[in-house]
């Protein structure tokens, strides 16, 4: 909460200096409030704009009122200030709509969704984002494929890998482990990380060890398995999973080359799992194959205090 707290501290400076802030100002320190929970700070702000009279004048930071008091948990108020901003756009929708999504009310998702385009107004790309979010968590799948095929066919907007992996959990969810492969293959950029990772966690979840195999090899031709483990401790237990299950069948190269195992270990020592680094480093060991530097840091610095 540094920055956050460096942002208010400026802005009280600010106060007692006698500068009156102005609109952008306004719209800073409510992300800032929104982004911390702050909501009785944002409530006194909002005071502030009331009383000069911002909101009528600039909707941007109607928007940014109504971001705040979601992610804040007052929808009630969000709604509130929503009814009262005199133009509404894109934007205004999608942040009321997001809140909604985030309490999991997906009647008012959806009944919002549809109000909207009813008053002419075109989701974006971050709109179906929270729709089909709202889709996936809830296990919506006719749904979920309503509003994905919609976006390119209806409002030529061209899905990006944030629907994508929407909707490879929304398949993964509900145990339908035929489709995520090929829609992943759709992805028209090569961030395919967030996908993959999803993919591997309802692979743990249900079960699915030929489709994790299978994933996980997509991942080895990519060169992307370490990037997969660093930057996603919360895939840490799919990937514990997914080890034990190929060192038992000893069915792939990769993991039986110096460079697998290697892998494994740096990522292992990231999350902190010391028992699967001395199993995985026991592994290379009994293997006869060579270690890195890297490798003996990582195991070190990660079973530093047992020992």
């Amino acid at each position: 909460h540094g920055t956050t707290d460096e942002t208010l501290s400026c802005f009280f400076k600010m106060k007692s200096a006698g500068f009156s802030p102005d609109a952008v100002t306004f719209i800073c320190l409510l992300k800032v409030c929104g982004s911390i929970g702050y909501l009785k700070m944002g409530e006194a702000i909002h005071t502030e704009i009331h009383k000069k009279g911002l909101i009528k004048s600039n909707i941007v930071l109607g928007t940014a009122l109504i971001d705040m008091y979601t992610k804040c948990g007052a929808l009630d108020t969000a709604k509130q200030v929503f009814d009262k901003i005199p133009t509404r756009n894109v934007v205004s929708w999608t942040a009321l709509i997001a809140g909604y999504a985030h309490i999991r009310k997906l009647d008012l998702v959806f009944n919002k969704f549809n109000k909207m385009i009813g008053e002419g107004v075109e989701p974006n790309a971050v709109t179906f984002s929270v729709v089909l979010n709202a889709c996936s968590h809830s296990g919506l799948l006719d749904m979920g494929q309503l509003y994905f095929e919609s976006m390119s066919k209806c409002y030529n907007i061209i899905p990006t890998s944030e629907h994508y992996t929407s909707m490879v959990d929304l398949f993964g969810r509900l145990g339908l482990f035929e489709h995520p492969i090929a829609l992943i293959k759709k992805i028209p950029t090569s961030d395919y990380l967030p996908t993959w990772a999803t993919l591997l966690g309802s692979c743990q979840r249900l079960g699915n060890i030929k489709l994790a195999k299978l994933a996980f090899d997509y991942v080895v031709q990519l060169d992307e398995i370490y990037e997969l483990i660093f930057s996603d401790p919360t895939q840490q237990h799919a990937f514990r999973y997914i080890w034990h299950a190929w060192q038992h069948k000893k069915s792939t190269k990769y993991f039986q080359s110096s460079i697998g195992k290697g892998h494994c270990i740096k990522g292992f020592g990231i999350n902190h799992d010391g028992y699967m680094v001395v199993h995985c480093l026991k592994c290379m060991l009994k293997s006869s194959l060579k270690l890195d530097a890297t490798t003996f840091t990582c195991n070190i610095h990660c079973n530093s205090g047992l020992f």
